[in-house]
């Protein structure tokens, strides 16, 4: 029974520490003549005035604020001096400064995760007189290129530490001269982007800053996926004669079909399968096409990616238009037209020449009659 009264009493104890779901952050600024000194809450879009004081004469200040439903960035502001911490729960966070070096504390208590947000930002200020030096022609541009280095090494060791924690998503945005330490279409700093980026996803979903991070990270993805697409379709139109390079598969009855025999009309080359979900609908989108279209010299030639051949010979047996099949996906063409997803399409002019890729449903019509009219 003792045991169980003692536990009560520490879950007491720490309720009431909490203050009601709220966090404090007090301590003495020296020599500050008594300034205003302002709590700001460093959101993601802007940044909020909480509240304001006049530091005491004996440079005593204190804020309390209610504490945030997820890990957030705040900052107190006297001047030009700006102290930049974190709050994770009803913490109480106390520091020692003077006037002239607040952003900087000489003391910081109550947060593991506050100091170390001030040492990458005297890390980062290091880094700024190192620049401003470099500019003035006093050091080498090789010096800087270390710190930077240095810094990146101290952030990334903080990053790999504790991916979920807000001093990790502040190592991440912070800039010199208007520019990221870190960058998600960087090859070498996205690994820091995506332990981040997982971590706040999994544990918080909801949390703003989670969704802009994970949506950050997956357009990066996305545009060096994009480069990829171009490079490689780059690089099949310097190999070929046209920008096409030519497929030659059996068609539903056996018949050989060869996409160079269509050199003089427009056509979409269409690399797509009859087993995924959305295929009706897809397949009505391209019988509009066709059907608007044909008579003027459109042509569909599709390529088919389906794993079981008696379905795909069900599935195109009335359709009007070109339809092949060889290995699926293990064809050749696959591999030499880049298609790293299905469906994807290629819109091909009369001279046999690749003029887009993926070009969307609701756009194809006014490009078809463009081409057509040429």
């Amino acid at each position: 029974m003792k045991i169980k009264h003692f536990l009560f009493a520490c879950v007491l104890i720490l309720l009431s520490s909490c203050g009601k779901n709220k966090f404090t952050i007090d301590g003495t600024i020296e020599n500050s003549g008594q300034e205003t000194v302002y709590l700001e809450n460093l959101g993601l879009t802007k940044t909020v005035v909480m509240d304001s004081a006049v530091i005491k004469s004996n440079g005593h200040f204190k804020f309390r604020a209610p504490r945030p439903d997820y890990p957030d960035l705040y900052r107190l502001r006297m001047g030009n001096q700006q102290f930049v911490f974190s709050v994770d729960s009803c913490e109480h966070i106390a520091i020692v400064a003077s006037a002239d070096s607040l952003s900087f504390p000489a003391k910081i208590e109550g947060s593991e995760n506050t100091e170390q947000i001030t040492r990458l930002r005297m890390s980062l200020s290091g880094l700024q007189k190192t620049y401003d030096r470099v500019s003035n022609e006093e050091i080498s541009f090789d010096t800087l290129t270390a710190k930077i280095a240095q810094h990146k090494e101290m952030a990334q060791q903080i990053i790999l530490a504790n991916p979920r924690s807000i001093v990790a998503y502040y190592a991440l945005f912070q800039k010199m001269e208007g520019y990221f330490m870190f960058s998600p279409y960087d090859k070498e700093d996205r690994p820091y982007y995506s332990a981040v980026a997982t971590s706040f996803h999994t544990f918080m979903p909801k949390y703003e800053r989670s969704i802009n991070l994970y949506n950050l990270v997956m357009e990066a993805i996305r545009a060096e996926r994009q480069l990829q697409n171009e490079a490689a379709l780059q690089a099949m139109i310097d190999k070929a004669e046209s920008t096409t390079i030519d497929i030659e598969l059996p068609n539903q009855f056996g018949n050989v079909r060869k996409l160079s025999d269509l050199k003089g009309q427009v056509v979409l080359l269409d690399f797509s399968a009859y087993e995924l979900e959305n295929s009706i609908a897809y397949t009505f989108e391209l019988r509009e096409l066709y059907n608007r279209f044909a008579p003027r010299g459109f042509e569909i030639f599709q390529v088919s990616a389906d794993r079981n051949n008696l379905l795909w010979e069900q599935s195109v047996e009335n359709l009007p238009w070109i339809c092949v099949r060889g290995n699926g996906v293990y064809e050749p063409c696959f591999t030499m037209y880049n298609v790293q997803k299905i469906p994807t399409t290629f819109l091909i002019d009369k001279n046999g020449d690749i003029l887009e890729r993926d070009v969307p449903f609701d756009q194809l019509p006014a490009k078809i009659e463009k081409l057509l009219n040429r």
